[in-house]
């Protein structure tokens, strides 16, 4: 029999912090690192949208980031510390989390190394045993100089290779195709003939399906019913859960979401200040979706189920302006 549990599960950047880490660390650390990340996002992007390999992740720029963090020579403490040093909250996040934790229990699936995220469940008091991020630790492997010599290579022709583009239809434009075919014979030709491969495979992104597994584990682990679930997220990392959740009955929130995040959920919430998300969650508790529903615009927030070109260019204002252009714009 299910319990009457109810549980709230949230992505962390975005939804909580206006941070994206990893990408923070790539522009500070690395020599036109922002640009390099934002190539290989678009990569992971492409490859998720349009070539839908069974197996693949999203959030795998994650991954493909390592090997130029430790041809950089980077350490685990320095992305311990930098995370700490700039770890920046969305503005309310820290009092609607002290009120929703009056209802229910609060989890978090984030994409994130777990450096970044232990900086900031500490900070807001999250149980470690409810989160879920990326594992990887820098320091358990060593570059060879071949590897190392491999990767400063390739990393000067991405830097100077067009842009990864597509139409809607997903064909590659401008010279598009070229960046991806290097990406492809390095991440799965080259890589996977040097030990650093075996590295690589041993990193989970928690992304895409990943979190819709972890979702439906934390609530068989609570033995809680779907329709007492709320999940919270913003990017293409979050899609799988949203659609998951969506079809069992829960609650599924865009918060400040990317056109793919507010095509995936059920309710798209634009604001520049979280608490508007703990006043939903008690009107779901108390009254279902038909509260939600009452609540349409609240103060500066804005509620709606709708997902025509407007929200999405609303949403995607919101999260750039919170977040900065740069971070805006990534998948």
């Amino acid at each position: 029999m299910l319990s009457n549990k109810y549980l709230y599960v949230t992505d962390c950047e975005g939804p909580v912090t206006k941070n994206d880490n990893a990408y923070e660390i790539a522009n500070f650390f690395l020599e036109e690192g922002g640009k390099l990340f934002s190539v290989l996002s678009l990569f992971d992007d492409y490859l998720g949208l349009f070539e839908k390999k069974e197996s693949y992740t999203y959030g795998s720029t994650l991954k493909y980031i390592i090997p130029f963090f430790l041809e950089a020579g980077l350490k685990d403490k320095d992305l311990r510390e930098y995370s700490r040093k700039t770890l920046i909250l969305t503005p309310g996040i820290k009092d609607a989390l002290n009120a929703i934790k009056n209802h229910m229990d609060v989890y978090v699936i984030s994409t994130s190394y777990e450096h970044y995220i232990e900086e900031v469940i500490s900070y807001l008091q999250i149980k470690r045993e409810n989160v879920y991020c990326t594992k990887m630790r820098l320091d358990s492997y060593e570059l060879t100089k071949e590897e190392r010599s491999l990767i400063g290579e390739y990393k000067k022709k991405l830097l100077m290779l067009p842009r990864i583009t597509w139409d809607k239809k997903g064909n590659l434009i401008e010279g598009a195709d070229e960046t991806v075919r290097v990406l492809k014979e390095l991440f799965f030709s080259l890589f996977p003939s040097f030990p650093i491969g075996k590295f690589l495979d041993s990193i989970v992104p928690i992304g895409g399906k990943e979190k819709a597994r972890i979702l439906r584990e934390i609530v068989n682990n609570n033995g809680a019913s779907y329709r007492n679930v709320i999940y919270v997220g913003d990017s293409i990392t979050d899609v799988e859960a949203f659609e998951f959740l969506k079809k069992e009955g829960g609650l599924t929130l865009s918060f400040n979401g990317n056109r793919y995040a507010v095509r995936a959920a059920e309710y798209v919430v634009i604001s520049d200040n979280a608490l508007i998300l703990s006043e939903i969650v008690e009107k779901y508790k108390a009254h279902g979706k038909k509260g939600i529903d009452s609540m349409r615009k609240k103060g500066e927030a804005f509620i709606t189920k709708q997902k025509d070109e407007e929200i999405v260019e609303m949403s995607e204002k919101m999260r750039r302006t919170l977040r900065g252009e740069e971070i805006g714009a990534l998948g």
